[in-house]
């Protein structure tokens, strides 16, 4: 009888793996077509036959295309989420954070910039965004307080991952608008700049963790 239990949650985390795998292909066919077709020429049929799966499989996941195309946040906030849980214990929260950031920002720049374009052309695919921000942002505060080892539901920590999410979307829209100047130093010098504003050691359990520098090394190369 207790062969049973070594494979229960086994089975459990492949099949979770799977229904993620799944939600991030149809996003990401979302945003391909969408950049191939324009928002209004895609269809939810055309989401699924690009994937593979069936409408029924589509109506599973999403209710239609915009919450579709929006999902790939989400997919973009799990990597995040997956640094803050791999980071070693004592790494201060700026550099987990900023580390994060980055990576989207290295790997995701252009799809990040045509998801920004449709968000801002279409009513519906901004009010999805909206909507999914309030879900994303308990997702980051469940991890931070994984991280401090303090409850996800403490004011400070929300306020903060609300905080969090608003600053690092805010730093890639200034960093596009700008010509991304300075390539991935541009975006990094924001991020600094967005939470010099914030006090990390001031939030629970964060206050016996290393110091972390207000500003990262920024070379100057070429500039006065």
């Amino acid at each position: 009888m207790s062969t049973s239990t070594p494979t229960a949650e086994p089975a459990v985390g492949l099949r979770e793996r799977k229904k993620d795998a799944t939600r991030r292909a149809m996003a990401d066919a979302a945003l391909a077509l969408v950049a191939e077709r324009g928002y209004d020429h895609v269809t939810v049929a055309d989401i699924a036959e690009r994937v593979g799966v069936s409408r029924r499989t589509f109506s599973n996941y999403f209710s239609g295309k915009a919450e579709c195309l929006v999902a790939v946040s989400a997919g973009w906030l799990d990597d995040v989420l997956q640094t803050v849980r791999q980071a070693p214990a004592r790494t201060p929260l700026i550099e987990v954070l900023a580390t994060a950031l980055e990576r989207l920002a290295t790997d995701l720049p252009h799809r990040w910039e045509l998801l920004h374009e449709v968000c801002e052309a279409e009513p519906e695919v901004q009010a999805m965004s909206t909507a999914l921000e309030t879900e994303l942002a308990a997702d980051l505060s469940q991890a931070l307080g994984e991280f401090l080892d303090v409850p996800a539901d403490d004011l400070q920590l929300r306020l903060f991952a609300g905080y969090a999410l608003l600053a690092g979307g805010e730093c890639l829209r200034d960093w596009f608008d700008a010509g991304r100047p300075d390539g991935l130093l541009g975006f990094q010098q924001r991020i600094a700049l967005a939470f010099s504003f914030i006090d990390l050691t001031a939030l629970p359990g964060a206050a016996s963790r290393p110091a972390a520098p207000t500003t990262r090394p920024a070379r100057s190369d070429g500039e006065n």
